[in-house]
């Protein structure tokens, strides 16, 4: 949709707009709906096909997970972030880095965790998303501790009870 079209329609919405009497425009209000729906949310960047942000307040994973619930599209809920390739991790880290303001440690939560309680599972995505790409710190991840977190990059397992900042996907 062109510039122009979504300040007129910006203009229409906020009562500025034309008079009743004058022409009617030549689109219609759910082109602009369309573009509200097909972009981030706000403090939001956007990735592929999905939007993602850094939390730093700090959370147990259960309590980012709700948190990151919140956030909902009409393509989707928000969940914890799944990390599905090489790129993406990448990403992940730049965006975790870019916008982690000073002592706030380096680590955040993603949404990879084992908590059923079945060996034969193991991690899963809190978004239902196949674990197709892993990137584990070498000796990980460690039996006894159930949630996956991200630090330099790589990711290591910690008790889902420990509190820390976390990165939140909602699906564009």
């Amino acid at each position: 949709m062109a510039f122009w079209k979504v300040c007129f329609l910006m203009w229409q919405l906020i009562g500025l707009g034309l008079a009743t009497d004058g022409p009617a425009p030549p689109f219609e209000l759910r082109e602009f709906e369309e573009l509200r729906q097909a972009s981030c949310p706000y403090l939001y960047q956007e990735y592929g096909n999905s939007c993602y942000r850094v939390f730093t307040n700090q959370k147990t994973q259960n309590e980012a997970e709700a948190d990151c619930g919140l956030e909902e599209r009409p393509s989707g809920q928000g969940h914890l972030v799944s990390i599905l390739s090489q790129q993406e991790n990448e990403f992940v880290t730049d965006l975790w880095y870019s916008t982690n303001p000073p002592n706030t440690g380096d680590t955040a939560w993603i949404g990879l965790s084992d908590t059923n309680g079945s060996d034969n599972i193991g991690f899963i995505w809190s978004d239902g998303n196949f674990r197709f790409y892993t990137n584990w710190v070498e000796s990980q991840p460690i039996k006894d501790k159930k949630c996956a977190f991200l630090r330099g990059g790589f990711w290591t397992t910690e008790y889902c009870e420990r509190k820390m900042p976390y990165i939140c996907k909602v699906p564009l």
